[in-house]
């Protein structure tokens, strides 16, 4: 019993002593466009323009999330659609990624394409570049994207980012359940070996 009830004090310690891992929610949307010389991203779908009927040799389809965390972020997703010849090495992806939480803040990363389309089938190659910083009133974090490597008409291959702290936003300590416990069951503890004590005293007394 008396090391349960040290158990619960040093937990109880703990908690006032030393900070608990925190987690650090993300909430952000992305836009993006295709071009051969420059554009501003401000729509969450966009295509390369295609050689057959205006289709789009490839696609992208941008993503609203709330509450995510991380470190690796969904940013939406590109494919193939193309099903006679495109060559999108003619032109550029922008992509922006725009943040609400931790703190407001945005970038554009802009892809270099390599490679071809033909009936349905692709080496295509979307190479984002080096980590960026995104900075808000506050605070920054390093952001970083998977390259994508796309083969086959309509396969969508999802955009993944990567955050990595510089340094860590600040958010709310929360204890573990498990620590919550043992806390409690300290008290508990105390309050009884008290209680024993007092009415000890008092049969002593009478």
């Amino acid at each position: 019993m008396k090391k349960t009830i040290w158990a619960g004090l040093a937990a109880t310690t703990l908690i006032w002593s030393a900070p608990s891992e925190a987690t650090v929610v993300y909430n952000y949307s992305t836009t993006g466009c295709f071009t051969s010389t420059s554009c501003t991203p401000s729509s969450p779908t966009a295509s390369t323009g295609g050689a057959v009927r205006g289709e789009g040799g490839l696609n992208f389809k941008g993503t609203t999330a709330t509450n995510q965390s991380g470190p690796s972020l969904n940013l939406g997703s590109m494919s193939l659609q193309n099903l006679l010849f495109d060559d999108p090495s003619a032109t550029k992806f922008d992509l922006k990624v725009s943040f609400t939480s931790p703190g407001a803040g945005s970038s554009i990363f802009s892809a270099d394409l390599v490679g071809l389309i033909f009936f349905g089938l692709g080496v295509v190659e979307i190479d984002f570049g080096n980590a960026q910083t995104i900075s808000y009133n506050g605070g920054s974090f390093n952001l970083a994207i998977d390259d994508i490597y796309l083969y086959s008409l309509d396969a969508k291959d999802p955009i993944t980012g990567h955050v990595s702290s510089n340094p860590p936003p600040i958010a709310a300590a929360v204890p573990e359940p498990s620590t919550w416990a043992l806390m409690l069951l300290g008290f508990s503890g105390l309050s009884f070996m008290t209680y024993r004590r007092k009415r000890a005293a008092s049969a002593m007394r009478a």
